[in-house]
């Protein structure tokens, strides 16, 4: 019985043995899974490589070359003086902004002024006799067209005459005969003989009239001036009193010629008159006054010196491997240290042909328009400048920063693409991308090869490879 008891206690007692050695190496077993499972995760976490990523969006962008420069008057005039006249009042003060054509300063002109009258009275009376000449020209021209009406009837006349004288001689003819047979008288012989001898008279009268009439209107007389008689009645009195009003047409050439030169003495006086008042030749501001009221005017030193800054020229430095970049009508973002944190804007106006040996770059000037600030200007010349020239600028561009670039051939650039998509999350792909432009910090790809969003790896670029999964640390938008 005591034997039996034992054996049964000892059976329990071993069941149990076995029960609690189970529990514990099941208990023992799920410990370590758990904790392998932990490991796992705790490994896994830790070993994903970490890289920045870029996120592809469509942008403007500006491609630019900085450099640095001045600003410089647009356009600077000196005003002088030409009489040599005293200063009797002075209208502007440095800093003040005049117009064209305002009145800068008067030197004194009382002596300038009275002779301006007296070349003006001398103009008055050369004027007059320049007139006189002309009415005596055009009277000996009258009096040429008379004498070849004159001509014209004397010869009408003639011609009647010479019919009378020679019925008057055939009157006498046959008077005569009578005579002889005594069928007249001889009162009314020596009658028809005395008609005759009148008449006869008369008529050499008129040729000789008419010879002394001619003389200057003969063909001969043509001739001999190196003319030919032409044959229009309208064209022999042009040249008839062409050749015989010369002396009238002399006089009026000399009065004309003194005519001339009293007007040029009246100009030469009221231009240096005029220059008595000073003025100013542009739209600008007095940068520098040189005068004062009772001083004598100095030809050789500038009185004023007047400047246009409505615009202003900035000159720049280019770098010569730059150069075929730059061109005209490029804009120009600048800064100065008056203002800080405002931009100007100009536009590139001149390139010049050469380049500073010392320094190996190429000056181009662009010009801005000047604000105004209060009863001054925002921007002076001499102010330091800070610029961008904009070579390059682009509307929604498909654009990656350079760092993002792995390799370029062939006009394609190898990127890796980071995966976004479920189970993929943070896979790797290597993709090769067409390029479109290539800049000095970013490339411009084929936008049909990637869409808006897609990340693109920039760190790391030298252990990536397709199928490697990363983790992200950050994520940029910005080409830097």
């Amino acid at each position: 019985m005591p034997t039996l008891l034992s054996r049964k206690k000892r059976f329990i007692l071993g069941g149990l043995f076995v029960f609690f050695l189970l529990a514990t190496l099941l208990s023992s077993f799920a410990f370590v899974k758990t904790e392998e499972k932990k490991e796992e995760e705790v490994s896994s976490s830790v070993l994903l490589p970490e890289i920045a990523v870029y996120c592809l969006i469509p942008k403007e962008l500006d491609e630019s070359i900085n450099t640095y420069g001045s600003i410089m008057f647009c356009k600077k005039v000196e005003v002088y003086g030409k009489v040599e006249e005293r200063i009797k009042k002075i209208y502007v003060d440095v800093g003040d902004r005049v117009l064209a054509g305002k009145m800068l300063a008067e030197a004194e002109n009382e002596s300038l002024r009275i002779q301006v009258d007296l070349a003006r009275e001398e103009a008055t009376g050369r004027e007059a006799t320049f007139q006189l000449s002309v009415a005596k020209l055009d009277k000996a021209k009258e009096e040429v067209e008379r004498n070849m009406e004159n001509l014209a009837k004397l010869d009408i006349d003639i011609q009647q005459k010479q019919v009378e004288v020679q019925r008057y001689a055939q009157i006498l003819s046959n008077q005569r005969v009578l005579a002889e047979i005594e069928g007249i008288s001889r009162e009314k012989l020596r009658e028809a003989e005395a008609n005759f001898l009148v008449t006869e008279m008369s008529y050499k009268s008129l040729q000789k009239q008419r010879s002394l009439m001619e003389i200057g209107f003969r063909e001969i007389d043509v001739r001999k001036q190196g003319f030919f008689l032409p044959k229009e009645k309208t064209q022999q009195l042009e040249l008839f009193q062409r050749l015989n009003t010369k002396i009238e047409q002399s006089e009026v050439a000399v009065a004309e010629s003194e005519k001339r030169k009293a007007m040029l003495r009246v100009k030469e006086a009221e231009l240096l008159y005029n220059e008595t008042f000073i003025r100013s030749p542009i739209n600008g501001v007095v940068i520098m006054k040189n005068i004062d009221v009772g001083q004598k005017i100095n030809r050789e030193t500038p009185l004023f010196i007047l400047a246009d800054i409505d615009k202003i020229y900035i000159e720049l430095p280019i770098p010569e491997s730059d150069l075929v970049r730059i061109a005209e009508g490029q804009q120009v973002f600048f800064t100065v240290d008056a203002y800080r944190g405002e931009k100007f804007l100009a536009k590139i106006d001149r390139i010049y042909p050469t380049i500073d040996l010392k320094t190996r770059t190429v000056t181009v000037r662009a010009i801005a328009n000047n604000s105004r600030r209060g009863k001054g200007y925002k921007l002076l010349p001499g102010m330091f400048v800070r610029a961008s020239v904009v070579t390059r600028k682009k509307r929604d561009s498909y654009s990656i920063p350079m760092k993002a670039v792995g390799e370029i051939r062939d006009g394609r650039a190898r990127i890796y693409v980071v995966s976004l998509q479920g189970e993929k999350q943070g896979i790797v792909r290597e993709t090769w991308v067409p390029l479109r432009y290539v800049g000095e910090t970013y490339v411009e790809i084929e936008p049909v090869i990637l869409q808006a969003g897609t990340l693109i790896a920039m760190s790391g670029l030298d252990f990536l490879y397709t199928g490697i999964k990363v983790a992200i640390s950050n994520t940029l938008t910005n080409i830097e």
